[in-house]
């Protein structure tokens, strides 16, 4: 990282996600960091790239992991993959 942040998140799950989210429109400058390569956590596993029949069969709740990761990425949080 050749940046500080005055918050980092660790996890890109719903909890991370969230935390992350408000900070950052709150102001506050945030990275999220996560060892796994996509945003969703074990819960939302590869929700930006689920077929809309698969996301359908895991249901609405899955569903809402495509709202959290939108509104992270609309936050202006960074993310850091595959960090360990």
């Amino acid at each position: 990282m050749d940046k500080h942040y005055p918050l980092v998140v660790i996890g890109g799950g719903p909890a991370g996600l969230a935390a992350a989210s408000i900070a950052a429109e709150h102001g506050v400058s945030c990275r999220l960091l996560d060892e796994q390569t996509t945003l969703g956590g074990q819960i939302y596993r590869s929700i930006e790239t689920v077929s809309p029949q698969r996301a359908q069969q895991l249901g609405a709740e899955y569903l809402r992991g495509k709202e959290l990761v939108s509104a992270f990425r609309e936050s202006g949080a960074t993310h850091c993959p595959q960090t360990r």
